[in-house]
Formats: structure tokens, sequence, C-alpha cells
């Protein structure tokens, strides 16, 4: 079995999403519904021609072999799931929910991937505990943050962050940068409720 290596591209790709929160805490949600659909349609046009093509698949991931994955290339990209719960994110959620959500993902999954693929040797559920535990540890920093920034309540950080560790550990059919931002701001926005 090949080891799996750390992308630097691929990580410096993922902070491209921060365009999302960044943009909802200068604007409105109708911007960010907006931008999202605009960039959802843009991925979904470009995951539809490389399905249709091999030949335009195998320029693609030639091109861009240091942000995709391998195992992207007959599957829908990691980036345009989380676009599409960008949207969603945007559509469901308030404002500190989601922009919560967004970092919990965009943070969170890279730190377990990058601490999993380093010195992740004891998997549970097939994933790297160590991972999974640098996934929670960095939601609760950058729940703090919220926290202090947002003044999002601490329970409702603690929910998501757990929601979110969850979402990255368990081996769901669909992408964990379309199931994290998406459960987390759904558990975020029920605890707040109680």
């Amino acid at each position: 079995m090949r080891k799996e290596s750390i992308k630097p591209y691929r990580k410096a790709w993922r902070m491209v999403g921060l365009i999302f929160p960044l943009l909802y805490l200068l604007t409105s949600r109708g911007v960010v519904l907006t931008f999202s659909a605009v960039v959802l349609s843009i991925f979904l046009i470009l995951e539809g021609v490389r399905f249709k093509s091999s030949t335009v698949n195998d320029f693609l991931f030639r091109k861009a072999s240091m942000i995709l994955k391998g195992r992207e290339k007959g599957h829908i990209t990691s980036s345009t799931w989380f676009v599409l719960a960008s949207f969603f994110v945007a559509l469901l959620f308030e404002r500190d929910v989601a922009i919560t959500a967004w970092l919990f993902t965009t943070f969170g999954d890279m730190a377990a991937e990058v601490v999993g693929i380093k010195w992740g040797r004891t998997k549970f559920l097939g994933k790297s505990l160590k991972g999974s535990l640098a996934c929670l540890g960095t939601c609760l920093i950058v729940g703090l943050a919220c926290w202090s920034l947002l003044r999002l309540p601490f329970a409702v950080v603690l929910a998501g962050a757990l929601a979110a560790t969850v979402a990255e550990l368990l081996p769901l059919p669909a992408d964990d940068n379309f199931t994290m931002p998406l459960l987390a701001g759904a558990v975020m926005a029920l605890t707040r409720n109680f």
C-alpha cells in the first residue's frame, strides 16, 4: 500500500475556501449565496466536462496534480463538495454559525489530514486517531476565536467542534468537505435553540 503524502499546494488551495467566511463577515447572506451559486455553477460545469471527456480529465489531473488527489479522478472533487456545502451553509445557517462551520472544515479537516499522514498510526473507523484528535483540537481553538469574536455561546462552539470531528471521522458515503460544515452547522443551530 502506497503511503499518502502531504500536498502543500493542496493545503494552500484549501485556504481559498476562506473567501466564504470572509465574504459573509464583510457583506450579507445574499451576496454569499450569489457568489457561492456562481462558483458552484462553474465547478459543476467543469465536473461535467471532465467526466464527459477523458482527455480533459487527464489534462486537468496532469496540470493540477499538486492540488488534486488521484482518487478524485473518477469522482467529484473535494473542492466541488466544499462549494456545494458552502451554498447550503449560507442558505441554512445564521452568519456566526455559518462562519464557524466553514472555519471548522477548512482548518479542522486540514489538521486531521496533516497529522494523520505524518504521525497517525492507530486507525479508528479507517481514519487516524491522532488525525481526528488534531481535528477536534483545531476546531476547539477555532471555536474559541469564534466564541470571542462572533459571540457564539461556548456550548454551541463545543457541540459544533464535536460534530465536525465526527463528520471527519465517520466513513460516510459523502465527502467530509460536504458533511463537516453541514453537520457542524446543524448541530450548532440546534444547540443554540436549547
